[in-house]
């Protein structure tokens, strides 16, 4: 269990590494780069945050929009609309304004998934989000099987606990003497620093955690910067809320778009992952196997104006009327 954790998130950390990471404050990522925290931990907050529904929904009054991943296969992230947050689920929007905190002297909220994961969007010159990890801390008993003693720092003796995500996946363990266990293989070394204890993954991947807090969360580095990803900012789905049909071919349904933002073409699944509206233009981008194993993109778009244009991946073009 412990290596699958760690093969997840090694695998996230690969796919920061395959690109040059962004400061939170938007800048291009570097050397050296505190992650816009101030500390070596990173992602630090100012303050203890607030949850205040009120003050939330001011933050975000003129934030309005949808957030996604740069890149046609970016991950969709968040909405934000009427001063909530929503998330997806289960391929719907889900409003997540209850588990957010505002950080507003960082510009940023902080966002608890499920399993113990938070993702924090800072809100700058460019929008930017990034992953961490809640540990849950367990009695030390003994070494795990398996595990090998990493290092000795006589200042961890204070904090001798089994560390866990979602509090069944062991990442690592400290005993009442300092010592460090985890597996090698995955964690070869570790360090102390400023009260951050960072684990070393090789190939200048890190996982930083502040060993202090009651409820540490690990964040995620990479050639000393904190990953995070640049997000794009899109329209809601919603301003062109209806149903669009062919005339042409007896009034045949093409698009619909629910008030919640959920699209649906030909009257099949929902595309909320693979659709965004940029301005007045509509574009689906889905990525199909053709030939067994070569990957094909293709793109639909939907132009709303004095027309309703619809452009399908093959080129076809159609006139919709909305009913």
């Amino acid at each position: 269990m412990f290596k699958k954790v760690l093969l997840i998130l090694s695998v996230m950390l690969f796919a920061f590494s395959c690109n040059s990471p962004s400061n939170p404050d938007g800048s291009t990522g570097g050397g050296g780069s505190t992650g816009g925290g101030g500390n070596t931990g990173g992602g630090g907050n100012t303050g203890s945050g607030t949850t205040d529904p009120n003050k939330i929904a001011n933050f975000l009054k003129d934030k309005v929009a949808v957030y996604k991943e740069t890149g046609d296969k970016g991950h969709m992230k968040i909405k934000v609309k009427d001063g909530k947050v929503f998330y997806i689920q289960s391929l719907t929007w889900v409003d997540f304004t209850t588990k957010t905190t505002l950080f507003e002297q960082d510009n940023k909220i902080q966002v608890l998934l499920q399993n113990n994961e938070i993702e924090e969007y800072y809100f700058g010159n460019k929008v930017t989000f990034t992953g961490k990890l809640v540990l849950n801390k367990k009695s030390f008993s003994s070494q795990y099987n398996g595990f090998e003693k990493i290092v000795t720092i006589p200042e961890l003796s204070s904090y001798s606990f089994d560390y866990y995500v979602d509090n069944t996946e062991l990442i690592f363990q400290i005993d009442n003497q300092g010592n460090v266990y985890a597996d090698k293989s995955m964690i070869p070394s570790c360090m102390l620093a400023d009260n951050i204890l960072i684990l070393d993954l090789g190939n200048n991947n890190e996982y930083r955690i502040n060993i202090k807090d009651n409820q540490p969360i690990m964040s995620q580095w990479y050639n000393g910067s904190l990953l995070v990803y640049d997000l794009n900012k899109y329209d809601l789905l919603e301003n062109y809320q209806g149903v669009y049909v062919d005339s042409s071919a007896g009034g045949k349904e093409i698009l619909r778009i629910d008030a919640y933002g959920n699209v649906t073409f030909d009257g099949t699944d929902n595309t909320i992952l693979q659709t965004v509206l940029k301005g007045n233009v509509l574009t689906r981008t889905e990525f199909i196997i053709s030939g067994g194993s070569s990957e094909v993109k293709e793109v639909t778009t939907v132009t709303f104006g004095s027309t309703i244009d619809y452009v399908g991946p093959n080129g076809e073009k159609k006139t919709l009327t909305k009913q």
